[in-house]
């Protein structure tokens, strides 16, 4: 049994009566010329581990913001950034917290093969006794050794 309904751009269609429901255009052309859309609207993405994006697929490339929390200290803005640490933007150079931290208390700068190591594995804890210096190779290791007695 077909049922007339009426397209918005004023052509009277017949359809299927099961299908009453759903279609309520005649073609694709007419149903992206008379769809209305929401304005303002985002979807939100809380995480509690940030870190379990896989590397190369950003969330927001498919359309998805993510919350984190911003916040200001003085002339830096300071985030939380997608792997999960404290960053800060400087002048428009973007700074990891512990690694300012550590810089502060040696009085000079990290090498690139020095790593922080944080030794609770809380990443937002930023306490200078829960922080400590490690080379890349002696890093890896130690994280091995956990993952494997877990």
């Amino acid at each position: 049994m077909k049922v007339a309904i009426q397209c918005p751009c004023g052509r009277k269609i017949e359809i299927k009566k099961s299908l009453a429901q759903r279609k309520k255009y005649c073609s694709k052309p007419c149903f992206y010329r008379f769809r209305i859309r929401p304005t303002g609207l985002f979807y939100i993405l809380k995480k509690k581990n940030p870190t379990s994006f896989k590397k190369g697929s950003i969330a927001w490339n498919k359309g998805i913001k993510l919350f984190y929390p911003v916040w200001n200290k003085g002339t830096a803005k300071g985030y939380i950034n997608i792997h999960g640490y404290k960053c800060f933007d400087i002048k428009g150079k973007k700074s990891l917290e512990h690694r300012i931290i550590i810089e502060k208390q040696i009085k000079r700068k990290l090498l690139s093969d020095e790593i922080i190591h944080h030794i609770d594995g809380n990443k937002l804890n930023n306490d200078i006794i829960n922080l400590m210096i490690m080379d890349r190779s002696s890093h890896t290791k130690l994280h091995n050794q956990k993952r494997l007695c877990v």
